[in-house]
């Protein structure tokens, strides 16, 4: 890992994109204080710094552009090729569009990358002789207010989601 992911650090980096989203939006969080906190940005970076520290470092992955997923098995294969010479963890995904006809769905994935910055990723995943194909290429590095696509609310369920799994693997190590 070419970056040290600490709490700090990742406190600092959530504080970036929590600055990024509308503050009634984040006000209205199922957490107890944060209706009434003074300063509900730094309250919601400290408190997902401290919890996702070593989520985060579990998660980082090269994101490779191409990936099988044999879900029967349970195995994954990637390709050599990569989004990003550095390593990301996806934080965040939503269906952009699904034609269920041809079994086939665009996702936008919010991954935050080993160098603090957020990217957006798009990938295209299908169904083929029994393995779930994905396809992913680079959009853009989020920035600004603009870049979000997602609401508070998806980004904190997304968040404890990954929390949880993180917990089960290491129940199950």
């Amino acid at each position: 890992m070419k970056y040290r992911i600490t709490e700090d650090w990742l406190e600092d980096i959530f504080g970036n994109l929590f600055e990024m989203m509308d503050e009634q939006e984040l006000r209205a969080l199922p957490m107890k204080e944060i209706a009434t906190a003074k300063y509900p940005v730094e309250m919601l970076s400290h408190h997902f710094g401290d919890l996702m520290c070593n989520a985060i470092r579990k998660n980082m992955e090269f994101i490779s552009t191409d990936v099988k997923i044999d879900m029967e098995g349970y195995t994954r294969q990637t390709s050599a090729e990569k989004v990003s010479r550095i390593k990301g963890a996806m934080i965040y995904f939503e269906p952009m569009f699904c034609a269920k006809d041809f079994g086939v769905t665009e996702i936008s994935e919010l991954w935050l990358l080993e160098d603090g910055r957020f990217a957006e990723i798009t990938s295209v995943s299908f169904i083929k002789d029994e393995l779930v194909h994905v396809h992913r290429k680079f959009r853009k590095i989020v920035k600004r207010r603009k870049d979000i696509w997602f609401a508070a609310q998806d980004l904190f369920d997304s968040l404890y989601l990954m929390l949880k799994w993180y917990t089960e693997s290491i129940i199950k190590d």
